[in-house]
């Protein structure tokens, strides 16, 4: 009983010095708290202290159970995308970091290797039941899945041409899911040092950005030997400055 006194009052004390750290947090974690899909079990803000004429926020979910517990491991993966955006004049100034343990049905759902294509990715089922609006919301998961790999993002563009398709992504928006097989590249010749899986699914969102053609490139579809990297163009940079979420 004494242990988990203990343990409470550090998770308050944690949760209370983020309030006046990360924009809208009590809001934002109002929303999450009644997902019935996970618990939050921590909760703290990482800040990049580097000036920049831009900067963006991001919640992450931590999953418990996944590689991106280690808080040194979450760490250096936000700042490594934080310097990846700094040639655009772009900063990820804070992230709101939540430790979660997903409950059974979260489990469930995030282990279902055939989701109904009918309706979408898997991962919808928990993001309608309550994912905050208006803000970048990383889900960072263990590997639970063979038949596909969880690593993707909603911007405004796949919803919409969801939408119009007759499906309902809207609770998806904004939302990104890695999980943690991306932490490190794959060991594969197109990715070099400097690629992050977790810089390019926010660039999905931040620029409304699709892949390209071009490379060396954060956003590069092609599997040619070094293709995918950290550098982002001048073009894109400049999306990114136009539709990021402020």
């Amino acid at each position: 009983m004494r242990l988990f006194k203990t343990f409470a009052i550090c998770f308050l004390s944690l949760a209370a010095n983020a309030a006046t750290d990360f924009p809208d947090q009590e809001k934002i974690l109002n929303v999450l708290r009644a997902n019935p899909h996970f618990t939050i079990t921590a909760a703290r803000v990482w800040q990049d202290a580097s000036a920049q004429p831009e900067s963006f926020n991001t919640v992450v979910l931590v999953d418990n159970e996944s590689k991106w517990k280690s808080t040194s491991v979450m760490d250096a993966q936000l700042l490594k995308s934080s310097r990846i955006f700094e040639p655009c004049g772009v900063v990820l100034k804070k992230a709101l970091v939540l430790n979660v343990s997903f409950t059974a049905s979260g489990l469930a759902i995030l282990g279902n290797e055939r989701p109904d294509p009918s309706v979408g990715p898997a991962e919808i089922l928990i993001a309608r039941s309550g994912l905050p609006a208006n803000i970048m919301t990383g889900v960072l998961v263990k590997n639970r899945t063979r038949e596909r790999d969880v690593a993707y993002a909603f911007n405004r563009s796949s919803v919409e041409r969801a939408s119009q398709s007759g499906k309902d992504w809207s609770s998806l928006l904004y939302s990104y899911w890695v999980s943690d097989k991306y932490i490190s590249n794959p060991p594969q010749s197109d990715y070099v040092a400097s690629y992050s899986t977790l810089a390019h699914e926010l660039t999905h969102i931040l620029g409304d950005l699709g892949h390209t053609d071009d490379y060396p490139n954060l956003m590069s579809n092609s599997d040619k030997a070094g293709s995918k990297s950290g550098a982002l163009n001048r073009e894109q940079c400049s999306e990114i400055k136009k539709n990021m979420i402020r």
